[in-house]
């Protein structure tokens, strides 16, 4: 009888510790669901102490232009896409935004990143008085640097193609004079999952 005893106690023991398990991998699963894969957070950001701004949708990304240039994402918003956003700043030279677009609900839009890009293209083509550098940040990349009058940088921005047909886009508002907005942008894509 106790050898029995004991097999039974075995079993209770291993059903509670698989129950405990099961509960803590449903909690890592769902705080990683809660999450929008592409979309960075806190801990991603180049820079200490970042707070954090809730936004609808990414603000232009420069004031510089007199044409489409850091709103060439209008042509997912066209196309009925949603959009999520954060804005990350600190007190004063740091203010960077990260957003993921999902295209609509049984679409699926591999070639988002050929339209943005094409789209961000024919914009700088529009406005001859805007400097704009073209970024190489890798394959499923397209980043591009607005520079102001003086050849100082104004803002950058990366586009990352992601898996499922969404689109991530890390925007570099404001950073310090000494950065280099390639480095920045290149580290912030590195961190886009």
């Amino acid at each position: 009888m106790r050898p029995l005893g004991r097999r039974i106690g075995a079993a209770l023991a291993s059903a509670v510790l698989l129950s405990a398990l099961a509960a803590c991998s449903d909690d890592d699963s769902s705080s990683k669901d809660d999450e929008t894969a592409g979309l960075l957070d806190a801990s991603d950001m180049p820079f200490d102490k970042p707070q954090e701004g809730s936004l609808k949708k990414p603000d232009p990304l420069t004031q510089l232009s007199t044409s489409c240039v850091g709103i060439e994402q209008d042509v997912l918003y066209d196309a009925d896409w949603t959009v999520e956003a954060r804005k990350y700043f600190d007190d004063d030279q740091w203010s960077v935004t990260t957003a993921v677009f999902t295209p609509p609900s049984g679409s699926s839009n591999d070639d988002a990143l050929a339209q943005v890009r094409t789209k961000a293209e024919q914009c700088i083509a529009e406005d001859p008085d805007l400097t704009v550098e073209p970024l190489d940040l890798g394959n499923g990349t397209y980043g591009f640097v607005v520079k102001d009058q003086q050849g100082g940088v104004d803002s950058a921005r990366a586009y990352v193609a992601l898996d499922g047909g969404a689109l991530a886009q890390v925007s570099v508002q404001e950073m310090p004079p000494d950065e280099q907005p390639s480095s920045v942008l290149k580290g912030l894509v590195d961190e886009v999952d």
